[in-house]
C-alpha cells in the first residue's frame, strides 16, 4: 500500500454475502501487493458487477415488513409462490416469481448459466431459516458443477439482520472473477 494509513470508504451497496467476498478480496489484493488504487478500483468494478439474488420462503415475512399486502401474501402462499429477489444498487427489488422451489431453482440456474457465459465467476451460495433452505442452497451449488468457468464456491449462512425481515430463504451472490 502506498502509505500505512491510507483509508478509503467504499459502499459496497452489498448485503449478506456480498459485503464479506469485497473485505476479503481487498485483503487477498493488500497481501499480494496490489497498490492503494487498484485495489479501490478493483472492489468497485467487482461491487458494480455484483448479483445478488435470493428466494424467499415464505410471503408473511414480507407482508409483516409492509413490502407486500395480506391479500397477495395469503393468495401467494396458497399458490406457493416463491419471489425470487435482487439486490441492485443497495436496494431490494422483484426479479421474478416462481412456482415453488422447483421453479425458483430452475431460474436461479437460468441466471448463473448467463452469468458464467460472460466470463469466470465466484459464487456464494447462502441460506437462512430452515433445513429446507441450506438443502436448497446445496442444490445451487451442486448444479454449479455443470459450469467450468466458476472459479471459487463458498456456502454463507443468512445473519439475523436480513432474516427477521425475509424469514426463511435460499440464495446466490455472484461477481466476476478480476485478475
Amino acid at each position: 500500500l502506498a502509505e500505512e494509513n491510507d483509508i478509503a470508504i467504499v459502499d459496497s451497496k452489498n448485503v449478506w454475502m456480498g459485503s464479506g467476498h469485497l473485505a476479503l478480496e481487498a485483503a487477498r489484493m493488500a497481501k499480494a501487493g496490489e497498490s492503494f488504487d487498484k485495489i479501490i478500483e478493483n472492489i468497485e468494478e467487482m461491487r458494480d458487477k455484483a448479483k445478488i439474488y435470493f428466494v424467499v420462503d415464505e410471503l408473511k415475512y414480507l407482508e409483516r415488513g409492509g413490502r407486500i399486502g395480506k391479500a397477495s401474501a395469503r393468495i401467494g402462499g396458497v399458490l406457493n409462490i416463491k419471489p425470487i429477489l435482487k439486490v441492485e444498487d443497495g436496494e431490494i427489488h422483484n426479479e421474478k416469481k416462481a412456482i415453488g422451489d422447483k421453479g425458483a431453482m430452475r431460474y436461479m440456474e437460468k441466471i448463473l448459466k448467463q452469468e458464467s457465459k460472460k466470463g469466470s465467476i465466484v459464487l456464494y451460495t447462502g441460506w437462512g431459516g430452515t433445513k429446507h433452505q441450506s438443502e436448497n442452497a446445496d442444490e445451487l451449488r451442486k448444479s454449479v458443477e455443470k459450469f467450468s468457468n466458476v472459479d471459487y464456491i463458498a456456502r454463507c449462512e443468512v445473519g439475523s439482520t436480513i432474516g427477521s425481515h425475509t424469514g426463511p430463504l435460499f440464495g446466490m451472490t455472484i461477481f466476476p472473477k478480476i485478475k
